[in-house]
């Protein structure tokens, strides 16, 4: 699943800018729902898939709305590890129409096609002289048994959506900019474990492989010359093909002490990776010269004979906390080196 998953990975990056636009004005998009809603609009049910692979899905319910929130999860980010997760919740005492905040199955296409086009600003975002950048948020409306599906998008090149200025044309699509975000926010407040999510998930996967969700990113995917054209195999058949559960193995390769098995530990601490030097993607080996206490075996001095500065101190913490039996002391420093390479566990 990867291939597809690093083309579209930008986008996780790309929408914490989008959505600090909206939160920018969500003051003002709530206003835009004072349209009046009637209870039988026709709204049978709405899916809102976002840019970082999250799917919230609304249904009817005896008491109120169910929402099934759905995200391809990035478990661990440097070995592009990733894991399923769902849950469902029931919101009472509301209406589909409600938890919308805009008359979804009233609103037309060329409406909303001209506001969004009036709307972009005048420019693509660009990174040293060139465009960049990759957002996707589709809501599809289920409305008298017929979808009516709406886009907020930008790639190519395109010039993203200025919410200030779509709120100004037209207060009614701009609520639907901001639904996938107000409906998230109030979703997530009733999330439960990580490991129950997961469970849930898994059984998720196999229905979106089996077709859940297919019409929402049935365009999601990249032709030869980079554009964005029809998914054949269909988006979430390729991107989880092969995943039959989370991960167990989601931790990095954590430092080795290349002496691990030759010397005589009574007593060893695993080196730390510093998060910082991870973060920087600071690798090599770091080699030491220990003192020992030849009655206790335990480490009394470590000098750095070679390193980067970012590890030197992780290795001699753990240096410092580590014992020897017999023999290993000789009245001789003690050579050691601990190695942070870049790495990650195996697949199975």
């Amino acid at each position: 699943m990867r291939p597809v998953l690093n083309r579209l990975r930008g986008a996780v990056a790309t929408s914490a800018l989008y959505f600090a636009g909206v939160a920018s004005v969500t003051g003002l998009l709530m206003l835009a729902s004072h349209s009046p809603m009637h209870a039988a609009s026709g709204l049978q049910s709405f899916v809102v898939a976002l840019s970082d692979f999250t799917i919230l899905e609304a249904t009817r319910a005896d008491t109120g709305v169910s929402v099934r929130w759905t995200q391809l999860t990035l478990v661990n980010e440097e070995c592009g590890i990733s894991a399923m997760r769902s849950y469902e919740v029931t919101l009472p005492l509301t209406t589909l129409d409600e938890l919308a905040g805009a008359p979804l199955c009233q609103v037309g296409q060329q409406r909303f096609g001209r506001a969004v086009r009036r709307s972009r600003m005048n420019h693509p975002m660009i990174r040293d002289g060139i465009p960049y950048g990759t957002f996707f948020d589709r809501i599809v409306a289920t409305c008298d048994g017929r979808e009516r599906s709406f886009t907020f998008d930008y790639w190519d090149g395109k010039p993203p959506v200025d919410p200030n200025r779509l709120q100004r044309i037209d207060p009614v699509v701009a609520n639907l900019y901001g639904m996938g975000v107000r409906l998230r926010e109030r979703v997530e407040t009733f999330s439960p474990s990580p490991e129950a999510q997961e469970s849930e998930g898994t059984r998720m996967a196999a229905a979106m492989r089996g077709g859940r969700y297919a019409g929402a990113y049935a365009d999601m995917c990249w032709g030869d010359k980079g554009r964005r054209t029809t998914c054949r195999p269909p988006f979430w058949q390729q991107v989880l093909a092969g995943y039959d559960g989370p991960p167990t193995q989601r931790a990095p390769r954590p430092p080795m002490v290349r002496e691990r098995e030759t010397l005589p530990f009574t007593k060893f601490v695993q080196p730390v990776f510093p998060p910082v030097a991870r973060a920087a993607r600071v690798f090599g080996d770091v080699r030491m010269r220990l003192r020992l206490q030849p009655e206790s075996g335990a480490v009394i001095d470590v000098a750095i004979v070679e390193g980067r500065p970012l590890l030197e101190q992780a290795a001699r913490d753990a240096a410092l906390q580590w014992r020897f039996g017999a023999g290993a002391s000789t009245g001789d420093p003690l050579n050691v080196t601990v190695s942070f390479a870049e790495g990650c566990p195996e697949r199975p």
